[in-house]
């Protein structure tokens, strides 16, 4: 799981900003994801593929904290192209903020997910809809991520065995 610290101070996301000329992100906004991606790409960081995972921690050495949905959109704007493509690659988001910290440090853990796991949180989104094991398979057959050979459904992109038995 690469793992990344940025001693620098998070800033929360900007809002755009509108003139004559349109509308645009505040310079230091814009400055500040510049330095972030750059200081990522120094230390090697580069995009994955597929689905992962991120935790971002945030340490303030003062007591003002923004709002936990600011911080983690900018961290994720000066991210993106950077650990991962797209935005949209990143589920589940966890950012925790502290505050009276000794230092201003951001601490940025990324994990990528396998196939496996997400046919597993396929099959607990439809099992939460109370289908029955068959109406499960069904559609997870359907949708090409698990074939059935005998009693043993197989996840065809990893290989995975999940047997039918443990699908409720």
């Amino acid at each position: 799981m690469p793992s990344y610290t940025l001693p620098l101070r998070c800033i929360p996301k900007a809002r755009p900003r509108g003139d004559r000329g349109g509308t645009h992100m505040p310079p230091e906004y814009m400055a500040w994801k510049a330095d972030v991606a750059q200081r990522l790409i120094a230390v090697g960081a580069k995009p994955l593929d597929g689905k992962i995972t991120m935790q971002i921690t945030v340490l303030f050495s003062g007591a003002k904290v923004a709002d936990t949905d600011n911080l983690g959109g900018a961290i994720m704007d000066a991210c993106n192209g950077v650990l991962y493509h797209d935005d949209r690659q990143v589920y589940p988001l966890t950012v925790i903020p502290w505050a009276y910290c000794d230092n201003d440090v951001i601490t940025i853990d990324v994990t990528q997910q396998h196939d496996y796991e997400i046919v597993a949180q396929r099959i607990i989104k439809l099992d939460a809809q109370s289908l029955s094991k068959k109406a499960i398979a069904d559609q997870l057959n359907g949708a090409g991520v698990l074939t059935r050979t005998g009693n043993v459904w197989t996840a065809a992109l990893v290989g995975a065995v999940i047997k039918s038995g443990e699908v409720r």
